[in-house]
């Protein structure tokens, strides 16, 4: 079967978001979250790790971001299972002053992010 994703559309989406919340534009900082396939239309987030300051993180929490970003996050996972991508639950995405990139990851890998991150703290 051929792999018929459009990869593309994940970073195009992201530009969308960062257009609709300005304040990404001076933000810098990570996130880790891994999602799980309850069944054909339903994909739920089991745990996100945030890695910004307070102030920042502060904004995203009073703008609406926070649930707006999720569910685009599940949108990206339905889609990439929909298609038999591979590394379609685990995801990191770094914001870099209103760059959004995600890095799809393997599984257990944000395991080992959160336990990294934690230590470093």
């Amino acid at each position: 079967m051929t792999n018929t994703y459009d990869y593309a559309s994940e970073e195009g989406e992201f530009e969308i978001l960062a257009n609709d919340y300005p304040f990404l534009r001076s933000i810098s900082g990570k996130m880790c979250a891994t999602y799980e396939y309850i069944h054909e239309h339903e994909i739920v987030m089991l745990f996100s790790t945030w890695v910004f300051d307070e102030v920042d993180a502060e904004k995203m929490r009073k703008s609406g971001f926070r649930s707006k970003f999720f569910d685009l996050i599940c949108e990206f996972s339905k889609s990439r299972i929909k298609h038999g991508v591979m590394n379609c639950h685990d995801c990191m995405v770094v914001f870099d002053n209103g760059n959004l990139t995600i890095h799809w990851l393997q599984d257990g890998e944000v395991d080992k992010l959160r336990d990294m991150w934690h230590s470093s703290e």
